[in-house]
């Protein structure tokens, strides 16, 4: 049973220089009413505003497809997360399975509660998820992506699967995509990150109240917004608008 919170959603505003507001919301996992309120909350326009999602729209709370569809009818743009990732792995495997009976999903059976999202999901879902693009630049400089990136790769050359699933750095500066129980060689990969790209993301809950930025030097930062909603936390948004 998932504590929501329903109320009080977050929004934080940035001042840079782009034609028109850009607002960022991270791992809705399925929280509808929520993602309404924090809309509600920045005012958002679908005319004039562009709506990016830093990924993990479903699973876990209590309206996944609902969320996916709505997003996907504003017209939304959104990235790969992690959790899309595996029902979109999952799909194909599934699909290998029934053009050849000899063939065996690699993939451990989801959970009751999952399958039945999944066996709810068309065609038409699958492919929008293959869609889905693993970073959205807000501008030349402003990327958003789902979870992480290596600090020792140019971010043109990161892995689709930084993108998705990262969470750590090696400390030869190799990737860790788990959840670690010792984190004494890990570094948290925002903390390496030198840029010239500064990054909003989400993926890791750092708490449930308020985003968390990271600074590797004073020219770059990297904005996490997962306040595990989902959890009982908060919604959160960054909102770009222009200076002027």
């Amino acid at each position: 049973m998932y504590r929501i919170n329903l109320v009080n959603q977050m929004a934080f505003w940035y001042n840079v220089h782009m034609s028109k507001r850009v607002i960022c919301v991270a791992d809705i996992h399925g929280c509808l009413d929520e993602l309404r309120d924090l809309l509600e909350k920045v005012k958002y326009d679908p005319a004039s505003d562009r709506l990016i999602s830093c990924g993990d729209v479903f699973d876990r709370g209590p309206y996944s497809l609902e969320t996916l569809r709505f997003l996907k009818d504003l017209k939304a743009e959104m990235v790969l997360g992690n959790h899309e990732d595996k029902y979109l792995r999952y799909y194909t495997h599934h699909i290998k399975e029934r053009g050849d009976p000899s063939y065996k999903n690699p993939m451990s059976r989801f959970p009751d509660k999952k399958m039945e999202l999944y066996n709810r999901m068309t065609e038409e879902d699958f492919e929008y998820l293959e869609s889905l693009p693993a970073f959205i630049s807000v501008d030349n400089r402003i990327k958003v992506i789902h979870a992480g990136v290596q600090a020792n790769i140019s971010f043109a050359k990161q892995s689709r699967g930084n993108f998705v699933y990262l969470r750590y750095l090696k400390e030869n500066g190799g990737a860790f995509a788990g959840t670690p129980v010792d984190k004494t060689d890990l570094t948290f990969w925002a903390e390496k990150w030198p840029g010239p790209e500064c990054i909003v993301y989400g993926h890791v809950v750092h708490n449930f109240d308020y985003p968390v930025t990271h600074k590797a030097n004073d020219s770059v930062w990297c904005l996490g917004i997962d306040n595990g909603c989902c959890f009982g936390g908060k919604l959160t948004a960054v909102v770009f608008k222009d200076e002027h």
